[in-house]
């Protein structure tokens, strides 16, 4: 049952890294696949889809956390459900993610570093109730 929650959260997690606003995040999206040179803005458009979709899945980890303590099986499907809806809702987070993540700090620029580790301690917090 663990193990079950375990490969939960990690793909609640994917979804979550995957699913990083629209506009402005397909654009920058196309820039990447371009192989353009990236603005501070570009930055800012990524980490605020991140956070967004980071903010969303929240709740579905930390339903994921009780769900394990429930023993709910039939609950961790139904978390699966919702978390392929979030997949579809952010469709550039992972490409968004590897970008933040490869970054250097002069890139990425202190404001949104700043955001991305204010939700990544959030979430380490939730995994660590699992």
């Amino acid at each position: 049952m663990k193990k079950l929650f375990s490969v939960f959260f990690a793909i609640v997690a994917i979804v979550a890294l995957a699913a990083c606003g629209s506009g402005d995040a397909k654009a920058v999206a196309d820039k990447i696949d371009n192989r353009e040179e990236l603005t501070p803005e570009d930055y800012t458009v990524m980490t605020d889809y991140c956070v967004s979709a980071l903010n969303e899945i929240k709740p579905l980890i930390e339903k994921a956390v009780q769900a394990q303590k429930d023993g709910d099986t039939a609950k961790a499907e139904e978390l699966q459900e919702e978390a392929k809806e979030l997949e579809e809702k952010y469709p550039y987070s992972q490409k968004f993610m590897q970008a933040i993540m490869t970054a250097s700090q002069d890139e990425l620029g202190e404001s949104n570093s700043k955001k991305i580790q204010e939700v990544f301690e959030s979430l380490m917090q939730l995994q660590l109730g699992m």
